[in-house]
């Protein structure tokens, strides 16, 4: 199961947030949670890019493309 907390939720929702953040990737521990985690992602309207990974390193080269 995935959830996010309701600060995670509403730290990603804040359009304050926004101007100070270009991008953000959770770390999630299986291919199942990612995968379950970037579809929520999806249906939710973040302010900025918003992407699971199981890898740190995949994580890394994401937010320095962005």
């Amino acid at each position: 199961m995935v959830s996010f907390t309701p600060e995670a939720r509403r730290f990603v929702l804040d359009a304050r947030v926004k101007e100070i953040t270009r991008a953000v990737c959770v770390i999630v521990s299986s291919p199942l949670s990612k995968l379950l985690a970037n579809i929520l992602i999806k249906k939710t309207n973040t302010l900025f890019p918003l992407k699971a990974f199981t890898d740190r390193s995949k994580a890394e080269l994401w937010l320095k493309s962005i």
